[in-house]
């Protein structure tokens, strides 16, 4: 549980940084899981072409059928205990254990040594490295401009459009 709580902390407190250096990078960072979405959804073009929805290997035009079976293979994800319903209490340890892997993977990204811990220096020099990409004219400042630019940039390559 002590583990627990300091990887806990010891992310919030990195992703708190992170937001400093600039709001969208933090996005995109605790975005690395699958987000929580309907039953199904179509696939979405990607920088690489197509890519999948929540249907496994599905591509094209969409049945009713094939609707269906994607709602049920979620629902058979959520229903742990295989009664044949799914309850709140299912939903909420399937969405804890969702939370606590990306922490997990969050501070092992951030655990430059792989130590079990996160030290001042680790946190200074990954805020640096970030900083920097961002700072694309090396000057010291993060404008406007390239905060723009790196929106920009990570809405194309998680496959978002501007609307």
């Amino acid at each position: 549980m002590k583990r627990h709580n300091a990887l806990l902390t010891a992310a919030v407190a990195v992703a708190g940084l992170a937001v400093v250096v600039s709001g969208a990078l933090a996005d995109q960072l605790m975005a690395q899981d699958e987000p929580l979405a309907p039953p199904f959804a179509f696939e979405r073009p990607g920088p690489e072409g197509p890519r999948m929805g929540h249907l496994g290997t599905h591509q094209g035009p969409l049945t009713r059928d094939q609707a269906v079976e994607s709602a049920l293979e979620r629902f058979d994800r959520h229903d742990t205990d295989g009664n044949g319903e799914v309850s709140a209490e299912e939903v909420s340890a399937r969405i804890q254990e969702r939370a606590n892997n990306r922490v997990i993977r969050g501070f092992d990204r951030r655990d430059a040594n792989d130590d079990g811990v996160i030290t001042s220096a680790e946190v200074q020099a990954q805020v640096g490295d970030h900083f920097d990409l961002i700072d694309t004219n090396d000057d010291g400042v993060i404008t406007e401009e390239e905060r723009r630019q790196l929106h920009e940039a990570l809405m194309a390559v998680s496959g978002h459009h501007k609307r």
